[in-house]
């Protein structure tokens, strides 16, 4: 098995990430970004001019995608997985997967998250969001479901009626940060909660360096 394959394996399917501060009034991105916890030690080292062009080219593609995810939540109440890359000149794309193609939304996720990879070793792109709804939040850490417990926006609704939207920013340069925003059903469709961050390992990052290391 090759290192990269080897690197794939220890992606978390659902370890989804980031920060919606402009479309859904959450704080900025170095809110997150600044956490002193272990995931963010690499970023932290990172030179002021270095972290806020990361922080940039996140803040940017995630402008450019999340109307996208917030546009289908609202229409149909879950949204089938895609990502949107963008490379060192800060271009974004979207990877969507064919819409005829009847898959699950794990398998879905898989293919996306090896595309991604494949892209980041050959070094075609610098960021990725990945995007995928959840029905429940079982594949949270016991934090995370206590911050939700504690969110006020959820406060007052049915455990059982929550949704997910679970987004995962990552960048090469050793920044991984997870966004979860709860979603409930109302009468005029379906309500979007504000996020919750939070850092994560930079998985794209140790996986780019994982290939570029001899042995």
């Amino acid at each position: 098995m090759t290192k990269q394959k080897k690197t794939m394996r220890r992606l978390i399917p659902l370890c989804l990430m980031a920060v919606v501060s402009l479309l859904l009034h959450a704080p900025n991105l170095a809110t997150a970004a600044d956490n002193p916890n272990p995931e963010a030690a690499r970023f932290i080292t990172l030179q002021q001019a270095e972290r806020e062009a990361v922080l940039a080219q996140l803040q940017q593609s995630l402008q450019a995608s999340f109307t996208t995810a917030k546009e289908q939540i609202e229409e149909q109440g879950e949204l089938r997985p895609f990502a949107y890359v963008s490379d060192f000149q800060a271009q974004g794309r979207f990877l969507r997967l064919d819409p005829s193609q009847t898959i699950t939304a794990d398998t879905a996720l898989v293919t996306l998250q090896q595309v991604i990879a494949d892209s980041a070793v050959n070094g075609g792109i610098a960021a990725s969001l990945l995007y995928v709804s959840a029905s429940d939040a079982g594949a949270l850490t016991q934090q995370l479901e206590a911050l939700l417990a504690e969110h006020e926006d959820t406060r007052a609704v049915d455990p059982k009626d929550l949704r997910f939207l679970l987004v995962e920013m990552q960048h090469v340069a050793g920044l991984g940060l997870l966004q979860i925003v709860p979603y409930w059903p109302s009468t005029d469709g379906w309500t979007l909660g504000s996020p919750i961050q939070h850092t994560i390992q930079p998985q794209l990052h140790h996986l780019v360096r994982a290939h570029t290391q001899p042995g």
